[in-house]
């Protein structure tokens, strides 16, 4: 089922000029689809850098709580 929503034009524009390939909702999802990998990344460094400032894995950290 397909359900249409209104978008202010501000927020196509802002779209548009992020992703120039596709239609409204193939750039949303692919703005969406990056923007979590980004986070991910953001929490692997994250856990990256806090294992090594500690000496411990986050599972072996995890174990111990």
């Amino acid at each position: 089922m397909t359900e249409t929503i209104g978008i202010l034009r501000s927020l196509i524009d802002i779209v548009n000029n992020i992703e120039h390939e596709g239609d409204i909702n193939t750039k949303v999802k692919h703005i969406l689809e990056n923007e979590l990998i980004r986070r991910l990344n953001r929490y692997e460094l994250t856990i990256k850098h806090l294992e090594k400032k500690y000496g411990m894995s986050l599972s072996k950290f995890k174990k111990k709580e």
